[in-house]
């Protein structure tokens, strides 16, 4: 059974070259926009779990 709402979000601090730093498992903030043909933002706010 399905329901409506939040899904499961998860994030992680990656390097320029793609390799994963760390997860960011505890997300204090997410905000981001998506504008139709403009630039999108994005601001978070995480505790990582890694050095």
């Amino acid at each position: 059974m399905s329901s409506a709402g939040c899904g499961v979000h998860s994030a992680y601090i990656v390097d320029r070259g793609g390799a994963v730093v760390t997860p960011a498992d505890t997300l204090v903030s997410v905000e981001w926009t998506r504008i139709l043909d403009d630039v999108s933002t994005a601001h978070v706010v995480i505790n990582p779990d890694g050095d």
